[in-house]
């Protein structure tokens, strides 16, 4: 995910269960990381960028990702 020696900036919504492992690994490789968590606890555990709304990483981000269960999302 890169565009010659750029790094894409990546959104991840959703810093649970399993998207926080997830994140981090993003992270870890040297993504440019921003996220976003509707839990106070998962923000202050998470040591990357955090984004102030799910609007901003939607809009913002070269690659928005959302690890949300379908209930809370609004699918089905």
């Amino acid at each position: 995910m890169t565009t010659g020696r750029r790094k894409y900036t990546i959104g991840f919504i959703g810093i649970g269960k399993m998207g926080f492992p997830m994140a981090s690994r993003i992270a870890a490789h040297g993504y440019p990381l921003h996220a976003y968590d509707i839990s106070a606890a998962a923000i202050k555990e998470f040591s990357s960028r955090v984004a102030d709304a799910r609007a901003r990483i939607a809009k913002q981000m070269d690659y928005p990702y959302d690890e949300l269960a379908r209930s809370m999302s609004g699918g089905e």
